[in-house]
């Protein structure tokens, strides 16, 4: 579900934005998964710790990430 995020979640979002060039794919990604995560704490509202850990992943190539055509981070 959609939900209004914090000026410091908005400016959080807004400089990792422009640092990593993500696209507007990647930005709804990235909401996405801190959304799951938040959810997953039990957390009403996502938090700057949601959003930078959703960032985390994104930046270390992890499930967030195609690796490479055809391949999935689920088999090693």
């Amino acid at each position: 579900e959609a939900c209004a995020a914090s000026p410091a979640v908005q400016a959080l979002i807004e400089r990792a934005s422009e640092r990593l060039r993500l696209s507007a794919r990647s930005l709804a990604r990235v909401a996405r998964v801190s959304r799951t995560i938040a959810d997953l704490e039990g957390s009403d509202r996502v938090t700057e710790a949601h959003v930078l850990e959703a960032v985390h992943y994104r930046r270390e190539g992890g499930p967030l990430t195609d690796a490479s055509p055809g391949s999935s981070p689920f088999v090693r």
